[in-house]
């Protein structure tokens, strides 16, 4: 009788045992799930808050670019305030391109043409040197154009340098030597005879020269 009442206890306290081992394996895998579990959390948590700032740093370089686009657009618009474009403005010779980005008629008293006594029309041009000769962009738009009013057929008014200066152009752009294959940009103001009739640009390669192209006739604009 007592070896089976120490058997039971031993049995009893074994079960006990092995229970408690499940309870202890249950809760080290409830434990362990639960660890995953905040883990995986912490894990979607991180990535989230990553997409976040990935979106946030790509919406804001998309706006800053943005930005500047429309900044770089105003500043453009700004330069050329006034300015009507020039079709065709681009003439060429064996030593230099001249393209005429555009003009404006300027009244005189006005900013620009304050000590003028008559309006004078304003070409703003880009030279380009092709050869290994020298020269400045004051130089190179008389190489290649005279200016007129025509008041008819026979009668062809060629138009003097007028008085007008551009403060946002240095003036250096005109008289800076240019060497193969560099640019500036400039202008070139002419006194107009009168408001209404149109200007005639007559190209040539060199002072007397043949044509570089069609004569461009343009309006008086203001």
């Amino acid at each position: 009788m007592l070896k089976k009442t120490i058997a039971g206890i031993i049995a009893g306290a074994a079960s006990v045992s092995i229970l408690a081992g499940c309870a202890a394996s249950d809760a080290s895998q409830t434990t362990t799930s639960t660890a995953v579990e905040t883990n995986e959390a912490l894990i979607d948590t991180v990535e989230s808050s990553a997409n976040a700032e990935q979106t946030q740093e790509t919406s804001g370089t998309k706006d800053a670019a943005e930005s500047t686009e429309a900044s770089q657009a105003s500043e453009t618009a700004s330069q050329t305030a006034g300015v009507a474009p020039v079709e065709n403005g681009s003439v060429k010779s064996d030593s230099i391109q001249v393209d005429i980005t555009g003009y404006k008629v300027v009244m005189a008293g006005q900013e620009g043409a304050k000590n003028s006594l008559k309006p004078v029309v304003v070409f703003y041009y880009d030279v380009t040197n092709l050869s290994d000769k020298e020269i400045d962009a004051n130089s190179a738009w008389t190489e290649v154009f005279d200016a007129y009013q025509n008041g008819s057929a026979d009668d062809r008014n060629v138009l003097g340098t007028g008085i007008y200066v551009d403060e946002s152009v240095p003036a250096e752009n005109g008289t800076k030597k240019l060497k193969k294959d560099e640019k500036a940009s400039y202008y070139k103001p002419y006194e107009l005879t009168d408001e209404t009739t149109s200007i005639t640009l007559k190209s040539h390669d060199g002072l007397g020269g043949a044509a570089l192209g069609e004569d461009i006739v343009l309006r008086v604009v203001s």
